[in-house]
């Protein structure tokens, strides 16, 4: 992922070259910087923001965007970090762009807010805390594909319930209600689904896993309203991660038996929408046969 967008970035750049104002110098630093070693997922929103306005055609707009592309700050080697909804944590502008590019699921609209000071505070123990049971294997994944842990609360009010979100142009980050989830283990669970997220986007590296239309809408394991088959795939791949978390932590002995249970029954569920109207792009195929090995392996006793 870092490749790629480290490649797309200089092609970015050479392109906008006398078309829109930019510093070309100080992108293919970033570029550099991106190919070496992990930045924050704010350069991926930034660099997702300009080309949304060079889509767009809005000039101003793009040349805002390249310019925020010239920040020496997201040349930064970034690690692991929890913050939250607010540019105090994300900088100037950071929460109202993170904001826009989570809510890239029209049919699932997203209603957060920055977390309180108290629950602020306590969001990186509690993190680390969820992350300690599900084991290093975990740890270590969630670390490289979302070292960027957004901890949020729902508005008061909201048409669908929050529990989190994860987008493609904000790879690196992925985004918890912690309210939601009270105790570790099943914070720990929500974590082993978003992240798998973006395990998905990365391993396929933003590619389609299905072609089916996406104007159609099919039976979802996890939501009441129907969804496109490429979140149908999406959701029940993540199961079957999730149901390995549980696994794990069962074996660790915590009494999770009635979530892995639901989660298998959830997972069932979405495999026969799968199975019945999915139509695989190849990266799709080859990504979510594991899954079904996997979970093929763990059925119960007939």
């Amino acid at each position: 992922m870092r490749a790629r967008l480290a490649a797309s970035l200089r092609a970015l750049a050479d392109a906008a070259g006398g078309l829109i104002r930019c510093d070309r110098v100080a992108i293919a630093a970033l570029a550099d910087a991106v190919a070496t070693h992990p930045v924050r997922p704010l350069v991926m929103g930034r660099y997702s923001a300009a080309m949304e306005a060079i889509g767009a055609g809005e000039a101003a707009a793009a040349e805002a965007a390249l310019a925020a592309l010239a920040d020496p700050a997201l040349r930064r080697h970034a690690g692991p970090r929890t913050v939250t909804l607010s540019d105090g944590d994300l900088g100037p502008g950071g929460a109202a762009l993170y904001w826009h590019l989570l809510n890239d699921d029209p049919d699932s609209p997203v209603a957060i807010r920055a977390l309180d000071p108290a629950q602020r505070a306590a969001a990186p123990g509690r993190v680390a805390a969820a992350l300690d049971l599900l084991g290093p294997d975990f740890a270590g994944e969630i670390a490289a594909v979302a070292p960027e842990v957004v901890a949020v609360a729902a508005e008061p009010g909201a048409a669908l319930e929050f529990h989190g979100a994860t987008s493609f142009h904000l790879w690196g980050a992925i985004a918890l209600n912690l309210p939601a989830h009270p105790t570790a283990p099943a914070l720990a669970l929500t974590l082993a689904h978003e992240s798998g997220h973006a395990v998905l986007f990365g391993a396929t590296l933003g590619v389609p896993l299905t072609v089916n239309d996406g104007a159609e809408r099919f039976a979802s394991p996890l939501r009441a309203t129907p969804r496109p088959m490429e979140g149908i795939v999406h959701a029940t791949w993540v199961l079957a991660r999730m149901h390995l978390a549980a696994e794990r932590m069962i074996a660790a002995g915590i009494d999770l038996t009635a979530e892995r249970d639901a989660i298998r029954g959830d997972y069932a569920d979405g495999l026969d929408v799968v199975d019945s109207a999915a139509r695989f792009t190849a990266e799709g195929a080859a990504v979510f046969a594991p899954a079904r090995e996997y979970m093929a392996g763990t059925a119960p006793p007939a």
